[in-house]
């Protein structure tokens, strides 16, 4: 059974991924962020559950930064960093099973300057991407080795690669 104290987290940390849900969090959304949030590294855990009361009390960032002998700024920057990858694992869990239509690219961990030029060039899903070359790639202002290197292991995480040479395709 959950303590009183572990829902009250649980639904502040619910509340910030989810802030239009007014009304409260759905049960059934609870048990699903509980799911998630098992799934994160220990140190992220405890920097959510301290900041959002699971242990009945909410601790500022510079409490728990003495704590874990980190900076403000990195405990922050963590916390962030957990925040946006439940949000888009709870976002996929909500769209059922992935195709590579259905997998934006806002769901693939690259560096914002990627995403941006890849939005630029009008990609907006797997699907656009693995229609694509790596030459294709090459030639888009911005998008250097690194960005290059960073898409291809992100592909790699769904068992998927870019188009051969030679064989891009034109997206619909």
């Amino acid at each position: 059974m959950t303590s009183p104290r572990h829902l009250v987290g649980i639904q502040s940390l619910a509340h910030c991924l989810w802030p239009a849900l007014s009304e409260g969090v759905p049960p059934s959304r609870l048990h699903e962020l509980e799911s998630a949030l098992k799934n994160t590294d220990i140190q992220e855990r405890d920097i959510l559950q301290r900041r959002h009361g699971f242990g009945g009390v909410k601790e500022s960032l510079k409490n728990i930064a003495q704590i874990k002998g980190l900076s403000v700024s990195r405990i922050s920057q963590i916390e962030h960093e957990v925040l946006r990858r439940l949000r888009r694992q709870l976002a996929r869990a909500e769209r059922g099973p992935l195709t590579k239509e259905s997998v934006s690219l806002e769901d693939l961990e690259l560096s914002s300057r990627a995403r941006r030029i890849l939005s630029a060039a009008g990609l907006q899903n797997l699907f656009d991407v693995c229609n694509k070359s790596p030459s294709f790639f090459r030639g888009l202002p911005g998008f250097g080795t690194l960005c290059l290197e960073n898409l291809q292991t992100e592909l790699a995480r769904y068992e998927l690669h870019l188009a051969p040479e030679g064989q891009e395709r034109r997206n619909p």
